[in-house]
C-alpha cells in the first residue's frame, strides 16, 4: 500500500531524514538510497512511498517518489562592491 507524507526533516550530509504521513501515525525513517527522485529531498516536499521494515526490523518508508519535483532553492548571489582607488 502506498502512503502519502511530507519530508520533515533531512540531513543531506547523513543520507537520512523522516517522513510524517497522513495515514501512518509515526513519523517514518528514510535513507537515500529509498529515494527515486531526480532532484535532492527537501523539506516540506509531499512524497509517496510503501512502509517498509529496515534490516534491524524497524519501520522505514521505502520506494519514495516525490509527489511534485521540487528544484532546489537558489541562493542570490552575493552582491560585490568595489571600491575605487582614491
Amino acid at each position: 500500500m502506498r502512503h502519502k507524507g511530507k519530508i520533515t526533516q533531512y540531513r543531506a550530509q547523513r543520507g537520512f531524514g523522516w517522513i510524517a504521513s497522513e495515514t501512518i501515525l509515526q513519523h517514518r525513517f528514510f535513507h537515500i538510497s529509498q529515494w527515486q527522485g531526480t532532484v535532492v529531498p527537501q523539506i516540506g516536499q509531499i512524497v509517496e512511498f510503501t512502509d517498509g521494515i529496515d534490516k534491524n526490523k524497524r519501520p522505514q518508508a521505502q520506494a519514495i517518489v516525490p509527489v511534485l519535483e521540487v528544484a532546489p532553492a537558489v541562493t542570490p548571489a552575493a552582491e560585490t562592491s568595489t571600491k575605487e582607488a582614491s
